[in-house]
């Protein structure tokens, strides 16, 4: 008999369909009875302009979720697996409490919460809001027959902050490779071009960045020229500190890209950036690194030197790590990699080779068979 997995999340790819939509696909070649349920598209998560446009998306996200959670989790038939993200936060522990009888439940901690919104600054960490999302936090993992968490790091914090790791298995993100069949070329040009591709939100460092970029000289800059195709809050805060500081002539400012247009200007950058806050250091692993490993890109992380995505970066020698807040290194590191190209083109063979080892998604979801089968 076919196994039925439902999965869910408040939006539909779980808003980064590059690696969700793969994934999926491959648990239906696995034999899996795969059906995905959101309150959102990915497409309307995006295109919300405006306080109201944005107040409606939010109310369909976190409230309208939970007629999606009953009808579809809580309703789901006898001995379905359950797959539950933590968008929304609340949707693990509700499908633990009322579903759990019926099916097994997954609790996915793609976001740790308090801290994410802590580490966001949204919420004060010993304040009423904190408490109650801990509570619900603890009740998840206490409840869910398993959790899968992103990076070991998270899971060793989650599981000495919030209870027990019954149950719970370490499995990334991973990427769809098939887009990127060739490795990467060994012709670098310059300026070169350092790529931000995804959502650039509240957790993602980028004072650093500027700090850094400033502490170069105009010659030291003209080796160098960010990329954002972007959306989020983070972007726009991001483009009215570089116009304050002058940085304007090396950067440029785009929405984000879907198709076609995404493989190419992924393909074509030889360095991805990927940026996290220290004060986020135990609370995600962003997944645009998987897709610029699987693209052939060499990692420029300013991120925790602890974090899961450092230790990504750092085991595989894919790129360089800085630290939050060092903006000396970031001059120094970007002075070397002017000077030293035959350094990004061996970082980004191994960045191919990682992907493919390790992260493409046909390898990321054997891990996802052998959960599912040992809930059997």
């Amino acid at each position: 008999m076919t196994k039925q997995v439902r999965v869910f999340s408040c939006v539909g790819g779980a808003g980064a369909s590059a690696f969700w939509t793969a994934w999926l696909a491959e648990l239906e070649k696995a034999g899996f009875a795969v059906e995905e349920v959101s309150a959102v598209s990915n497409d309307t998560y995006r295109s919300a302009r405006g306080a109201w446009a944005r107040l409606a998306l939010r109310l369909r996200m976190y409230v309208g979720m939970l007629f999606h959670l009953l009808r579809s989790g809580v309703l789901a038939p006898k001995g379905s697996v359950l797959i539950v993200t933590t968008n929304p936060f609340y949707a693990p522990w509700f499908l633990a409490a009322f579903a759990g009888r019926r099916c097994r439940v997954i609790n996915l901690v793609y976001d740790v919460y308090p801290d994410s919104l802590v580490a966001a600054g949204k919420i004060e960490p010993r304040g009423g809001v904190a408490r109650l999302l801990s509570a619900l936090t603890r009740a998840a993992l206490a409840h869910s027959h398993a959790t899968v968490f992103l990076g070991a790091r998270i899971q060793r914090y989650f599981v000495e902050t919030y209870g027990s790791d019954y149950k719970s298995c370490v499995i990334p993100v991973g990427a769809d490779c098939a887009g990127f069949p060739r490795p990467p070329g060994k012709r670098i040009a310059y300026p070169l071009e350092i790529l931000y591709c995804g959502n650039l939100g509240m957790l993602h460092e980028t004072e650093t960045l500027i700090r850094g970029l400033m502490a170069l000289n105009e010659a030291g800059r003209n080796s160098f020229h960010f990329r954002f195709c972007a959306s989020g809050s983070g972007a726009q805060n991001l483009n009215k500190s570089v116009e304050e500081h002058g940085l304007s002539p090396w950067f440029t400012f785009g929405g984000p890209l879907d198709g076609d247009q995404w493989l190419q200007t992924m393909a074509a950058a030889p360095v991805g950036l990927v940026l996290l806050k220290e004060t986020a250091v135990h609370s995600a692993v962003p997944s645009k690194v998987y897709s610029a490993l699987a693209a052939g890109q060499a990692i420029l992380a300013v991120c925790p030197d602890r974090s899961d995505l450092a230790a990504v970066v750092r085991d595989h020698d894919c790129g360089w790590v800085i630290e939050p807040g060092d903006a000396g290194a970031l001059a120094e590191t970007l002075r070397r990699i002017a000077q030293n190209p035959a350094s990004i083109d061996e970082k980004r063979a191994n960045a191919y080779r990682a992907a493919r080892q390790r992260f493409c998604m046909p390898v990321v979801v054997q891990q996802w068979i052998a959960l599912l089968d040992s809930l059997s």
